[in-house]
């Protein structure tokens, strides 16, 4: 179990460290495009290896030509292939996913709400959510309006914000960790202090 323990707690500090060292360098270098590049190739080679892996499942277990499965393999080993061509292309379509992403999920949100607004009625928290769901929809607009309009540049901002979640997460798992090792040194110690005064308190007694 101690071994166990500690396993957990490096494995937790590399994470954190590691989560904080690529916000850092996000967050300093978000507009450097050898970073934009760098990040492209990590991303292709994810999808590069998904895509072998989908592919090579799907002829180990004989499957047809146009099965669904098979089909991802290829759209990944596609898409794997074009970022090994065009490193930054992922970059630059970041605000395109975001915007599509966030129009999506408004219009999620707002949908569903509104059948709960025509079944069950208005409640303040589906008001709040359809708030947000029609604030998220707006954003994917504005995002996608302004970048591509040549207005404002959102894959810097994108990456930006992305770089101070990261930092954040490490923090936060580093304080955790420290935490939770706090309290188990702090509990060892408590049980180490009990059983010295049991052994004393029976040694005291037979004497």
């Amino acid at each position: 179990m101690k071994k166990l323990f500690q396993k957990f707690k490096w494995l937790s500090y590399v994470e954190a460290g590691l989560l904080i060292l690529m916000g850092i360098l996000i967050i300093c270098f978000n507009a450097n495009t050898g970073l934009h590049a760098a990040i492209g190739y990590i991303i292709a080679t994810y999808l590069l290896v998904n895509a072998i892996f989908v592919l090579g499942a799907s002829i180990a277990l004989n499957l047809p030509f146009l099965d669904a499965d098979f089909i991802t393999g290829l759209i990944l080993l596609t898409f794997s292939i074009w970022l090994y061509v065009e490193p930054t292309l992922f970059i630059n379509a970041l605000p395109l996913i975001v915007g599509v992403s966030s129009i999506g999920i408004g219009l999620v949100i707002v949908g569903h709400c509104s059948m709960l607004f025509m079944t069950l009625g208005s409640t303040p928290r589906s008001i709040v959510y359809f708030i947000c769901g029609l604030l998220l929809f707006v954003l994917g607009i504005t995002i996608i309006s302004l970048n591509y309009s040549g207005t404002v540049d959102f894959s810097n901002i994108i990456l930006l914000i992305l770089g101070i979640l990261l930092l954040l997460d490490g923090v936060g798992i580093l304080i955790d960790t420290l935490q939770i090792s706090y309290t188990a040194h702090k509990v060892k110690k408590d049980l180490k202090d009990n059983v010295i005064d049991v052994e004393i308190k029976e040694d005291s007694k037979k004497n």
